[in-house]
C-alpha cells in the first residue's frame, strides 16, 4: 500500500474495553470520524490506531497490525473510489450511532430543543412572528418587511428553506458559546443536529448590497473571508466541547444579491471533500419520524 491514512483531529488513540457494549460502539464511532478525517483533508501519514474488530470489515483500507500490540494498526487507504470508502465509513458509523436522545449531550427531547429554539429565533427577528407546535412559522401583517437584526433574519429564513435537513432537522442551539484552549468564550451563530451524532456549525453574516462602488465590493469580500475562518474555527471549538465520536459539519452561508437570479444563500462548506461527505451524510443517514413531516 502507497497511501497512508492520519487524521490530525484524532486524539482519543486509546483501547477500549471490549466487555462494555457501549464503549466499544464509541471507540468505533472515533475510528470512523478519523477516517473520514483523514479522507476530507487528503493527508496521508503513518499512523498508529486502536482499532475494533467491527472497523476491520471496511474493503476500502488495509490495516497492517502493529507487531505486539493488540488492536493496534497502521491504517492504509488503498485509493479506490473516495465516495466508496466515506460511504463505508459512515454506513459503519451509523450501526454504532445511539438512538435519538440516548446519546450525550442531549438532556431533552430534540423536538421540544428545536421548538424552543426556532420561538427564541422568531422573538428575535420579530414579536409577530408565531412558531406553532407542529414547527410552521406565522408572520401576522403587523411584522416588520425588515427585521432590525438582519443576520437573525437571514438566520430564520435559513432555517424556514429547511436546508440540510436531511443533515440535521434540529435547532440545538443559537448564539452558543463555547470555550477554546485559553478559556476565552466565543459565541456561534448556529448549532443544527440530528440527534444521534452529527453537528452541523452554521456561521451566518449578513452583506450589505445597498452599498455599491469598490470599497464596498471589498468590504463584502473581507466579510466573506472573516465568515469561512470563524467557520472552521468554530468546528474545531466544537469538536473539543462534544468528543472526538461526533460528526461535525461547518457551513458558512450569506445572502445572495437580490434579484441576481441565484438561490437566496451562497453555502460554503471548508472543503470540496467536506462538503461532499455532508452529502453523503445526509443521503445515508437513517431515516425516522420528524414531527414536522406529519
Amino acid at each position: 500500500p502507497t497511501n497512508q491514512l492520519y487524521s490530525s483531529d484524532f486524539q482519543s488513540n486509546k483501547m477500549a474495553d471490549i466487555s462494555k457494549k457501549d464503549e466499544m460502539k464509541r471507540a468505533v464511532r472515533r475510528v470512523c470520524v478519523a477516517l473520514l478525517g483523514a479522507l476530507e483533508q487528503d493527508r496521508f501519514h503513518p499512523p498508529t490506531l486502536h482499532v475494533p474488530a467491527h472497523v476491520l470489515s471496511l474493503r476500502q483500507f488495509e490495516f497492517v497490525p502493529v507487531e505486539s500490540t493488540p488492536r493496534l494498526f497502521v491504517v492504509y487507504w488503498k485509493g479506490y473510489d473516495r465516495d466508496a470508502a466515506c460511504c463505508s465509513v459512515l454506513e459503519l458509523y451509523w450501526k454504532c450511532a445511539p438512538p435519538v436522545r440516548a446519546s450525550s449531550p442531549w438532556k431533552e427531547d430534540p423536538w421540544a430543543c428545536h421548538i424552543r429554539n426556532l420561538r427564541e429565533l422568531g422573538q428575535r427577528v420579530s414579536p409577530s412572528i408565531i412558531v406553532q407546535d407542529d414547527g410552521s412559522i406565522l408572520t401576522l401583517e403587523s411584522a416588520q418587511r425588515i427585521p432590525s437584526d438582519p443576520e437573525a433574519g437571514l438566520m430564520l429564513d435559513f432555517v424556514k428553506q429547511r436546508m440540510y435537513w436531511q443533515l440535521a432537522p434540529y435547532i440545538y442551539d443559537i448564539e452558543w458559546g463555547v470555550k477554546n484552549d485559553e478559556q476565552n468564550v466565543h459565541m456561534g451563530d448556529l448549532l443544527l443536529t440530528d440527534g444521534r451524532g452529527i453537528f452541523l456549525v452554521v456561521e451566518l453574516k449578513y452583506l450589505n448590497y445597498d452599498a455599491t462602488g469598490r470599497t464596498a465590493s471589498e468590504q463584502r469580500r473581507k466579510g466573506r473571508r472573516l465568515l469561512e475562518k470563524q467557520r472552521d474555527k468554530y468546528r474545531k471549538l466544537t469538536k473539543q466541547k462534544y468528543g472526538d465520536d461526533i460528526l461535525i459539519f461547518a457551513l458558512s452561508v450569506t445572502n445572495s444579491k437580490p434579484f441576481s437570479g441565484v438561490p437566496p444563500f451562497e453555502c460554503k462548506f471548508s472543503s470540496d471533500h467536506h462538503g461532499r461527505i455532508a452529502d453523503l451524510a445526509a443521503t445515508l443517514r437513517p431515516t425516522e419520524h420528524h414531527p414536522a413531516e406529519a
